[in-house]
């Protein structure tokens, strides 16, 4: 009698905690079901009937919400398989590992709990994705892609034209999903809009959840970015500081795949070592951490004080960064029917390129050659001989059009300048009729 009351009170006890977790994996099982029908078909139509009505029609509102958020539908899906078979084939016993690690996940929200009891609960939905990302979040629900979160290098990923998922495995192991999930447990806590807030703010949101992640589960965070930040850390907040008060964030984040950026996702480094500075400079460690997660990242003022008051700007002017020391091109100018492109010599213009960042000194000037511009407008085409830029003086190259050439009334475009057919250049911040860009690009308008 005592062995059966033991082994209810053990049923008991399982069952409960598993409810409590509100870690949900099934869509990983229904995915593999799907894929197994899927790949034996030929017609691509049929196939994604299939992946529908077996994988998505029967998937958990996690599922339904990762769509929504990172808006991919069946055809998506299955263009992907279809694409990256290796890929598919060496990644399927890594989501599986999933259901292992669900103690340590529980453990490492218990510990956050501990030390921020605001926590509010939420839930962790294990999907497989189009490859859109390796997790985002959507109210009080944790969304995780399982076939990105999971991956480590032996997954194939030669089929790819890209080396971004080559950079995100080569620093995952086993332990990278719990903190990955921390990660984006931290994300449901935030109030952020970051459609209103600057670039500062946006980075600042994303690396507290790395530092936070990393504080909780009491192991390094990896990732590429982290490796590649502290070695150029001076070259990159030398960028970073003339455009973080901004709105344009595509150079920062969500950078995967972009062969112009010397490491995908730089941003989020940049973030993690502010709130990592103002964690460890902070005398009241749970109110640092407190302030932390509840940043109010998108208002401008809180964003500027907080990286004041981490200390890391005094940090890095020990090091030798100079608030000056490198600046962007001036960008355009309206003037009547007439649109004026201008790009004129700085101390320093910092582009990007496929052999990474490059900083042309005015000195330099000279060694620029030709400059194009690309945009929305001409399908982004850096070589194109119409919208190639004159020197009109030793450190002047100027291009002057019609202005419904390149838009309407009240429309947005987007551009950038590109440098002897190669190197990307942003326009700085203070752009004159600059705008609100967002996707890295400036902001080209017309005002009503």
């Amino acid at each position: 009698m005592k062995k059966l009351l033991l082994f209810a009170t053990c049923i008991i006890f399982q069952n409960t905690y598993s409810q409590s977790s509100k870690v949900f994996t099934e869509d990983i099982d229904r995915f593999w079901v799907a894929y197994d029908s899927v790949t034996k078909i030929k017609d691509i139509q049929k196939q994604t009937e299939v992946l529908q009505k077996m994988y998505i029609d029967k998937g958990t509102i996690g599922l339904k919400a990762f769509m929504e958020e990172r808006q991919f539908k069946a055809s998506d899906l299955v263009e992907q398989i279809n694409a990256f078979p290796k890929f598919w084939n060496t990644v399927r016993p890594r989501t599986l590992l999933v259901k292992t690690k669900i103690h340590e996940m529980q453990q490492s929200i218990d510990n956050l709990k501990k030390q921020y009891p605001d926590l509010k609960e939420s839930a962790m939905y294990f999907t497989i994705g189009a490859l859109k990302s390796g997790g985002t979040v959507q109210a009080n629900k944790v969304l995780i892609g399982s076939e990105i979160a999971l991956g480590d290098q032996s997954v194939d990923v030669t089929e790819f034209s890209d080396n971004w998922l080559r950079d995100i495995f080569a620093f995952a192991d086993d332990d990278r999903l719990v903190a990955l999930n921390v990660h984006e447990y931290i994300h449901t806590q935030q109030n952020v809009d970051e459609r209103k807030a600057n670039l500062l703010g946006n980075v600042i949101a994303e690396g507290a959840c790395d530092f936070v992640a990393e504080l909780i589960t009491k192991k390094p965070y990896k990732a590429n970015y982290l490796d590649y930040y502290p070695k150029h850390e001076l070259e990159i907040w030398s960028v970073f500081n003339n455009q973080m008060y901004g709105l344009a964030k595509s150079d920062w984040l969500g950078t995967g795949g972009n062969p112009n950026l010397p490491c995908s996702d730089l941003g989020y480094a940049v973030g993690y070592s502010i709130c990592k500075h103002f964690y460890e400079n902070a005398k009241n460690k749970p109110l640092a951490l407190k302030q932390i997660i509840e940043g109010q990242w998108d208002d401008a003022t809180f964003s500027s004080t907080f990286l004041d008051n981490s200390g890391y700007l005094d940090y890095l002017k020990k090091r030798g960064f100079e608030p000056s020391k490198a600046e962007n091109i001036e960008g355009y100018k309206l003037e009547n029917d007439r649109i004026k492109f201008v790009f004129k010599s700085q101390p320093n213009i910092v582009a990007f390129g496929n052999n990474g960042m490059v900083i042309y000194k005015a000195s330099d000037f000279e060694n620029i050659k030709n400059v194009n511009i690309a945009g929305d407008f001409n399908g982004w085409n850096k070589e194109s001989e119409a919208y190639k830029m004159k020197r009109i003086s030793t450190d002047v190259f100027e291009l002057e059009l019609p202005i419904t050439e390149i838009l309407k009334k009240g429309e947005r475009k987007y551009f950038k300048f590109v440098i002897n057919g190669q190197n990307w250049v942003e326009p700085q911040f203070k752009t004159t009729n600059k705008g609100s860009a967002d996707g890295g690009s400036t902001n080209l308008f017309v005002i009503n």
